[in-house]
């Protein structure tokens, strides 16, 4: 079959492109093929109703695909300007939600109301083949390279799916239990489906149910997520990470006990993540541990819940934790590295399901039922997206695609793999509007092909939008600590007028009570200069960075008060400090999609000194070896003399003694003890001359990380017995080992403190496999794996006794003569050597020789390509003619 100019140059580069691992780094350019490419695909825009720019873009690290429910659509994203380059008709009517899962070029669209399984031809732009998977609503894909699987929750069963043709690959896997839980797979494509009612996972590989693993009790409420390609099991009740691996017992974390006290259904981890931080979240208590899946490391820190936030499922990138409140379309903002949280940043600014996931390099914000979504790069910076952009950049002037969407072309069959994407239960419009029908706020710009860049403003710098933030009142009504300070979030949006669903310019944002004040500026934060005198009010000239090397903001953001918004008061300039920690509202507004301007905020009187005495900001504390590291945002509009730790306890070392009022702001608590479960919790203290100011108490944490793997494990066997031996793993307080035998062979467990161990009453002739793992009271490590063959070693011995008579000696089938006949026989006279394998017990022989032996042993012999058994009379063992077993000798099962 001949191909089209567009197939042929799209194959081509399909095939020039290098696979892709989860550690590889992010495509950012695209190579001159691609350019061959636009040309092609401009023409395919006439006929589905838009192009793009770049053909390798829509596949690549940097960029993603978001779904609209109510346009019926999915659009294609450029990750590093945020421009939508692409859009694809899905064809049949939506009810959503719609599940995109995405990797190299294939795309599949899941609607999880209809069961509607669609994938689509990103080169061609086009739909290339639907189906409807079997059972209908309340189904979910999960995929890992080229394979994909449809979990039927409801009934039990995952169906492996060709991800070119949608047919079932294989009968469905049914795992006998109802109704299932998550199912992730891992980064060597093994598919993990949590069974609640039994509290396991199973792997499923190569299209079959593996070995069960116990990940909690039955019943309990378990969440799945992926880290760095590692598939985990939360278990909050119980206070366990469990790591998943198919080849033997990962890591077992045990998480601070503040999080134990949540409600288990109202605790939130992301379906998966690039890196392998792991942010768990209790929204009705705050509690939120950030546990680092590889290391073992765990952060605590808790949020100020607001009455009025509706918070999803927390999302960690690079050093930042994004935290979406659907009751705002905003994202509260933590970077753990400085242990504060920064501006929130507006998204949609309307009520709605935010759906956060990581690609490479980048955080993708989306809601389905809103036109706006955005994208978060490496270094935090926001670029708003407008998802119902009539027109997308064009790579040549002299043509014009057409806006006005028509049915998809012509199927194009492809080679197509799969990565798996979030699965998104969002409650959805179930009549969206038809995918002809023009947004019902139509731009106000006439139709135009916009350049592929935003526009700069004449300084050359590129615009930048003001982040929204806002602040409802605290739960008691009583003064809180001051809301996150206003930053300016740089966002680069497409031309384009807001979208329907976000409230209008004018309108202020919903609020929501910021969780923890910011006292420095965002990563995001860098086109205010930092030299300028207006930026610190107090005037004070010990605040100025170029005093004190310290303070670079590259260094420690938070040391530079000029960059310190909420140093000014006049965010709410009826302000009236009740306590020592006063309540303000800053006034904000945000660019909207496709402004090339930013809004401005509100103008503000001039700062008073910082003359107030407040508290630190809330503490984070990490765990280490013996040791716990204790991380505060320094006191805002505030200026002490120094800040000190408390709740040290006896025989423990503070460093430093005192933290300076400049920073850095932290503290190492050292000499703690891990050998028992003992978590501990601290306050940092402002001081203002005679007066102590205390910050809120830290999560109580242990301090300890969990051990290592033990490492050179030696086995020496034993008749019915292994000594297993190897190196100690540093902060292990005791080690777990176990073990399982094939067929009858009994399986057990055990704990010692040392690191040697034999287990005895193994069984002769089989093979068991052992795990070793190190344990203290934060976990356990990943098992050392030992494989221990039990078959019995062979000696190689004399024949003794054997008269030259004529009479040979008998090697028999069964270790008798009464019964079973000969297997063969060793001629008389014959003293030489013979293999013996192993003793048993069985009829009693005495010697011919009169020499007065007999015994009821026999051995099992090899003799001249002869296998059966001889008695041990004819065999000269320690223990030949005595009725006993002998020494150098295992005895058969």
């Amino acid at each position: 079959m001949t191909k089209s100019p567009i197939e042929f140059l799209a194959s081509r580069l399909r095939r020039s492109r290098p696979a892709r691992g989860p550690g590889d780094a992010p495509a950012r350019a695209v190579g001159w093929s691609s350019a061959i490419v636009v040309l092609a695909l401009v023409s395919t825009a006439v006929v589905v109703g838009v192009g793009s720019a770049d053909s390798n873009s829509r596949t690549a690290e940097a960029d993603a695909w978001l779904p609209t429910s109510k346009r019926n659509t999915i659009v294609h994203v450029n990750g590093t300007t945020g421009q939508v380059d692409g859009r694809i008709p899905l064809g049949a009517p939506t009810k959503g939600p719609l599940q995109v899962v995405q990797e190299g070029d294939n795309v599949l669209v899941l609607d999880q109301s209809t069961g509607v399984l669609t994938r689509v031809d990103p080169a061609q732009l086009t739909v290339a083949r639907t189906t409807t998977v079997e059972g209908g609503a309340g189904q979910y894909l999960a995929s890992a390279g080229d394979d994909v699987w449809v979990v039927d929750q409801v009934k039990g069963s995952v169906q492996p799916v060709d991800p070119l043709t949608l047919a079932n690959e294989a009968p469905p896997i049914d795992l006998g239990t109802r109704p299932l839980g998550a199912a992730r797979a891992d980064e060597d494509g093994v598919l993990w489906v949590l069974l609640p009612q039994n509290g396991e996972a199973v792997p499923i590989v190569d299209n079959a149910p593996g070995e069960r693993v116990k990940v909690g009790e039955p019943g309990s409420v378990l969440k799945l997520t992926v880290a760095a390609g590692r598939v985990a099991v939360v278990d909050s009740r119980a206070g366990t990470l469990v790591v998943l691996s198919a080849d033997g017992e990962g890591m077992t974390l045990r998480l601070p006990s503040g999080l134990t006290r949540a409600d288990p259904a109202k605790v939130l981890v992301p379906a998966s993540q690039v890196g392998a931080l792991v942010p768990i979240l209790a929204t009705d208590t705050g509690a939120m541990v950030i546990a680092h899946v590889e290391s073992g490391v765990v952060q605590a820190v808790d949020l100020d819940i607001a009455k009025t936030a509706k918070y999803g499922e927390p999302q960690a990138h690079n050093s930042r934790v994004y935290i979406p409140d659907h009751a705002t379309g905003e994202l509260v903002v933590y970077d753990t590295s400085t242990a504060k949280f920064e501006e929130q940043i507006r998204v949609t600014g309307a009520p709605g399901e935010l759906n956060l996931h990581s690609k490479g390099d980048r955080v993708w914000v989306n809601d389905q039922e809103n036109y706006t979504a955005a994208v978060i790069d490496e270094e935090g910076v926001c670029h708003l997206i407008d998802k119902d952009k009539t027109q997308v950049p064009t790579p040549s002037p002299t043509v014009t695609p057409s806006i006005t969407p028509s049915p998809s072309g012509p199927p194009s069959e492809g080679t197509d793999t799969t990565t798996p994407g979030p699965v998104d239960t969002d409650t959805v419009d179930p009549d969206p509007d038809p995918p002809s029908d023009p947004p019902s706020d139509p731009p106000s710009d006439p139709p135009s092909d916009p350049p592929s860049d935003p526009p700069s403003d004449p300084s050359g710098d590129p615009p930048s939008d003001p982040e929204p933030s806002a602040s409802p009142p605290s739960d008691t009504g009583e003064p809180s600590d001051p809301p996150a300070p206003t930053v300016t979030v740089t966002v680069t949006a497409p031309p384009a007028d807001p979208p329907t669903t976000a409230p209008p310019e004018s309108t202020p944002p919903p609020t929501t009570q910021a969780p923890e004040p910011s006292d420095g500026p965002s990563a995001t934060d860098t086109e205010k200069p930092s030299g300028d005198p207006s930026d610190d009010p107090s005037g004070d000239p010990s605040d100025d960075p170029s005093d004190d090397p310290s303070d670079n903001p590259s260094d420690d953001p938070s040391d530079d008060p000029s960059d310190d918004p909420s140093d000014d008061p006049s965010d709410d300039p009826s302000e009236t400090p009740t306590s020592a920690t006063p309540t303000k509202t800053p006034t904000k507004t945000s660019a909207k999609p496709g402004s090339t301007k930013p809004s401005t905020t509100s103008a503000k009187p001039t700062d008073p000194p910082d003359d107030e005495q407040n508290p630190p900001g809330k503490p984070k504390a990490e765990t280490g070896t013996n040791k716990i590291t204790v991380e505060f945002a320094k006191a805002p509009r505030s200026n002490p003399d120094h800040y000190e730790l408390e709740g040290a306890p006896a025989g423990s070392t503070v460093v430093p003694d005192e933290a300076p009022a400049k920073g850095p702001y932290r503290f190492e608590v050292r000499n703690l003890k891990c050998d028992k479960d003992d978590e501990y919790s601290f306050k940092v203290v402002a001081v203002y001359g005679s007066k102590r100011v205390p910050s809120a108490a830290s999560p109580a944490v242990r301090p300890c990380i969990t051990p290592t793997t033990p490492k050179n494990v030696k086995q020496v066997r034993d008749n019915h017995q292994v000594k297993l031996s190897w190196t100690a793993s540093p902060g292990a307080t005791k080690y777990q080992v176990t073990w399982k035998g094939e067929g009858s062979a009994p399986d057990g467990s055990e704990e010692v403190t040392g690191t040697t161990v034999t287990v005895k009453k193994l069984k002769n002739g089989a093979e068991y496999a052992f795990t070793i793992s190190a344990v203290n009271p934060s976990g356990k490590s990943p098992a050392a794996k030992v494989t221990v063959d039990m078959t019995p070693p062979k000696k190689t011995l004399n024949v003794h006794h054997n008269r030259n008579n004529g009479v040979d000696v008998g090697i028999r089938n069964d270790p008798t003569s009464d019964s079973g006949g000969r297997a063969g026989a060793i001629p008389d006279g014959y003293k030489g050597n013979i293999t013996v394998h192993c003793q048993t017990k069985g009829s009693t022989e005495r010697r011919a020789d009169g020499t007065g032996g007999s015994s009821a042993i026999w051995d099992k012999v090899t003799f001249k390509g002869t296998n059966g058994w001889v008695s041990d009379v004819y065999i000269a063992t320690s223990n030949s003619g005595t009725n006993k077993f002998s020494s150098e000798l295992w005895e058969c099962e």
